[in-house]
């Protein structure tokens, strides 16, 4: 998709693709991981005026936060319909990016540098570089250089590549996961924001979010050139009371009323509900806009706002598409899955989780016909600001 922007290319090509709190796909040049393999950057502490943040405060998660790996039925790699199609959606986006940079702008580049941002299963995606690069050179010809290509675990909360290297970051679905449950959340009978959830859960929420995304913009500031692209695309909501925001809350609650038929069959605890809370917050875009301008190391470019079906099959442009209750329910229960089960299973305990997604499914398929859930999708493209052309 990058690759057939390159009319010029660039001596070396490194392509990075990371995933959060698991390993990150990278590709660099020979001379990159010399300086990559330095640790010096861990421990650090980075703080802003208005949201101080410590990064070992962010290791609450880690290890724990990825998708279902592999391609069995329940694998993201089966279930990422969804996120295909948003990539489809988000793609001129990228590509306008990216010809801006190669198109009146001042970088110039002997080898570029991109990072991808993931939560990706690295065992696939390794799996997939053989035929990558060999398409990639086929596009390419005899215009391509090199290309390195490395992975790199290690969380988006924290420095993960060297001061100045990166010429474009994207991420796709990935910066919506916070670093750590909100601290200090009293949250009975909810797994998330909820109608019913206290204030003080949704401050906590857009507090935690504050930080970390601060934080993230700070980093990968540290790590950008001057002029260098971000494009970042994560799930958002409509509507900037969350209280009332359907797109925020309704899958949580219908996840929660499945939680609670368990309880009702005497396999889980309600104890254990009141205990946990999902790890992710879903901005709205004013948020997104305040700490964008707040840190102040990026420009916004652009950033859109669009809706789908969580049933990406269930669309009007899909002539063949034919209703059936048991079919979305489930198609969208095992897209939820594929990405929530793992942190579900920690905590709940694997032996439940069958029996949890059939709830799930079922009420879901049962409320489809009469309100059709929609995700809301947000896309940001940054520019890196060049505070020496400010200054000049």
């Amino acid at each position: 998709m990058v690759s057939s922007h390159f009319h010029n290319y660039p001596k070396h090509v490194s392509f990075i693709s990371t995933t959060l709190f698991h390993p990150h796909l990278i590709c660099v040049p020979t001379n990159f991981w010399h300086r990559t393999s330095s640790k010096s950057n861990r421990g650090a502490t980075y703080q802003s005026e208005r949201w101080p943040v410590r990064q070992r405060e962010t290791k609450v998660v880690d290890n724990i936060l990825h998708m279902n790996v592999g391609d069995g039925e329940h694998s993201y790699a089966k279930n990422s319909l969804f996120q295909e199609i948003v990539i489809l959606k988000t793609k001129p986006i990228l590509e306008d990016a990216i010809e801006e940079m190669f198109g009146g702008s001042n970088l110039t580049m002997p080898t570029f540098t991109i990072a991808e941002l993931g939560w990706n299963d690295f065992n696939s995606i390794f799996e997939l570089l053989p035929n990558f690069l060999q398409k990639l050179k086929k596009e390419q010809g005899g215009l391509m250089g090199s290309c390195f290509i490395s992975g790199h675990p290690s969380s988006f909360y924290e420095m993960l590549f060297p001061s100045n290297t990166l010429h474009f970051v994207h991420s796709s679905y990935s910066f919506h996961w916070l670093s750590k449950v909100p601290h200090g959340l009293v949250n009975k009978g909810n797994i998330y924001m909820a109608k019913n959830s206290p204030p003080h859960v949704f401050q906590a929420y857009l507090k935690q979010y504050q930080k970390d995304f601060f934080l993230l913009l700070s980093l990968r500031a540290k790590e950008m050139v001057s002029d260098g692209r971000m494009v970042l695309t994560f799930i958002g909501r409509s509507m900037i009371n969350p209280s009332v925001s359907r797109d925020c809350c309704y899958f949580w609650e219908a996840l929660t009323k499945s939680l609670f038929g368990l309880v009702d069959e005497g396999l889980i605890d309600e104890a254990d509900i009141d205990s946990f809370n999902v790890p992710i917050y879903t901005p709205h875009e004013e948020e997104v806009r305040e700490i964008v301008k707040m840190e102040g190391s990026f420009t916004i470019e652009k950033l859109e706002m669009f809706q789908m079906n969580c049933d990406p099959r269930d669309d009007v442009n899909n002539t063949s598409f034919i209703f059936n209750e048991t079919e979305v329910g489930n198609n969208v229960a095992n897209y939820i899955r594929a990405g929530l089960e793992p942190i579900l299973a920690r905590h709940f305990g694997a032996s439940v989780m069958d029996n949890l997604f059939a709830k799930y499914a079922k009420l879901l398929g049962e409320n489809w016909c009469f309100e059709k859930a929609k995700n809301t999708t947000i896309v940001l493209s940054l520019r890196k600001r060049n505070f020496k052309a400010c200054h000049s």
